[in-house]
């Protein structure tokens, strides 16, 4: 439309152009004709005139050619999502989620009283959207911009250019057409350890939200750009980058554990439960013999990752010390809202378990198999998880001075202790000793220590990994040193005198090896039972 008036104003300041210069041609054929008889005064009083007429037709002129251009001002071209019975001069409406079941989510911006239908967005990461039950695949929750299988080769980012021209998102009141736009609107997932998981996403690597990695963060944001019509007074629209930030998790029904994390040494080494860096993954809690930790010793701390329920709500349920529902009740649980440590550089919040339990300066250091109980509820009938521990260790940090006198030391804690066969320490086989697991070599695997028959397969290394008492393992192990090479109760078959010894260095991984019992170097630990 503004087009046409400009071509009407071209020929309107044409007709009045040439109508001014034939006035003044008719006024001087007029002097002219009369030359004879006028004056030099009235030739010059009929030059003033002429003039004068000719400045009235100008003004005249200039006057209408002003009024025309002030008609013509039309309106900017602006942004819709609704085929235009929404009229936005920025980006936030393109910041916007829709959810499989057609709840719309919008920023809490100046914009958001234009879209009455939607959801003003308040999510946190402490109250995020929930989807209803079954909404679980990324693709279905819809942003602004287009998939893979959409077309979208940049996913997960779109020129504004493409996005609007393909959709229409554009409108002008003034009929105005060939819009461009300039600018990028882009979008990232992140779970909630603080990994972007968008190029799995993109790569079809994952398809769904996992409840234990939720809530996940989408962030959506757009940089600056400018809308344009070719023609048209005035023919642009600026806009200012604008980001949108949402947490969305999947509903739970019933909160749970997902994974039992200890430290991540030998994390490439592993059984069947062992995820890398995230622990032991919790299949089934009534299978207590399947849960971690089945071996135990005083300062040994992991922590409990969790879906559908808070650690400071787990606390609010069982209380910050728990005992164990059978056996002698020496050791319990500390429980606390902790980070996790940085042993895979994602730290996260999540339930600390500590161990407590006899040491070398108890009084009483009896210890029988026990069993504990952590429930999602008050009235404890949600179990959340549960496990056992069926052996507990004492370790002395100085030397143990020869087998001799370790061996003494062990049978001076009661009648329980003992020295540790191999069996209690790792799952692996070495010079001679093949009762770990099949096939494993000189070094342990993280896995959760089963019984073959009435015999162990695998003891503390290789469920809890490296002991030391370092800030970056179990600070609160103070016994544990992380440099000791540990004496077992085993003599080295066919090899006169020789006892099998278990080193628990961070790169030794369990090593089995012997020496003579007359080594001063060696260290022990006590088992019981």
């Amino acid at each position: 439309m503004n087009s046409i008036k400009l071509v009407c104003l071209f020929f309107i300041s044409i007709i009045l152009t040439f109508s001014h210069q034939l006035v003044l041609f008719i006024f001087f054929r007029w002097i002219v004709h009369f030359k004879k008889i006028l004056s030099v005064k009235r030739n010059f009083s009929s030059y003033i005139a002429v003039s004068l007429i000719s400045m009235l037709f100008t003004v005249n002129a200039n006057a209408l050619t002003a009024v025309t251009i002030n008609k013509i001002n039309g309106s900017k071209p602006y942004l819709t999502f609704d085929k235009g019975k929404t009229k936005v001069t920025s980006t936030e409406g393109l910041l916007s989620v829709t959810l499989p079941d057609g709840r719309q989510y919008v920023p809490s911006g100046d914009m958001a009283h234009l879209y009455p239908n939607a959801i003003v967005n308040d999510s946190t990461m402490t109250n995020p959207i929930i989807l209803n039950n079954g909404e679980l695949d990324f693709v279905s929750i819809k942003t602004f911009v287009p998939l893979k299988k959409e077309g979208n080769s940049n996913y997960p980012s779109v020129a504004l250019n493409s996005l609007i021209k393909l959709y229409n998102y554009w409108g002008d009141d003034d009929g105005d057409g060939n819009v461009t736009a300039t600018g990028t609107l882009t979008l990232s997932w992140i779970n909630k350890q603080g990994v972007n998981v968008t190029s799995m996403i993109s790569n079809n690597t994952i398809t769904a939200l996992d409840p234990c990695d939720a809530p996940y963060q989408l962030n959506i944001q757009t940089t600056d750009g400018i809308l344009s019509t070719q023609y048209g007074i005035p023919n642009t629209t600026r806009f200012n980058a604008a980001t949108s930030v949402y947490y969305i998790t999947p509903k739970i029904d019933m909160p749970y554990v997902c994974y039992a994390q200890p430290n991540f040494s030998m994390d490439q080494s592993y059984g069947p439960n062992w995820v890398s860096k995230k622990g032991f993954r919790v299949d089934n809690i009534d299978n207590v013999a399947n849960n971690f930790p089945t071996t135990g010793s005083n300062g040994l701390h992991f922590y409990l990752l969790l879906a559908g329920i808070t650690p400071n709500q787990v606390i609010t349920a069982n209380g910050a010390t728990v005992f164990p529902e059978n056996g002698n009740k020496t050791v319990n649980l500390s429980l606390t809202v902790e980070k996790t440590q940085n042993w895979n550089g994602q730290p996260q919040l999540a339930l600390k378990i500590l161990l407590n339990g006899p040491t070398l300066d108890s009084t009483n250091r009896s210890f029988t198999p026990s069993e504990f109980k952590l429930y999602s509820d008050s009235n404890h009938s949600q179990l959340l998880y549960k496990f056992k521990i069926e052996r507990w260790y004492i370790t002395k940090i100085e030397q143990a001075d020869g087998y001799e006198n370790a061996k003494a030391f062990c049978n001076n804690l009661g009648v329980t202790y003992r020295i540790p066969g191999v069996e209690d320490f790792t799952n692996g086989n070495g010079y001679g000793w093949e009762n770990g697991i099949p096939g494993q070599g000189n070094s342990y695997r993280r896995q959760i220590s089963y019984k073959n028959g009435d015999k162990w397969v695998g003891g503390l290394m290789n469920e809890w990994g490296y002991l030391s008492n370092t800030s970056t393992d179990y600070p609160a192990a103070k016994n544990w040193d992380g440099s000791g090479i540990y004496w077992t109760s085993l003599a080295v078959p066919n090899m006169y005198s020789l006892i099998y010894d278990i080193n628990n260095g961070m790169y030794s991984q369990g090593y089995i090896g012997y020496n003579m019992p007359s080594a001063l170097t060696h260290r022990v630990v006590c088992v019981s039972p």
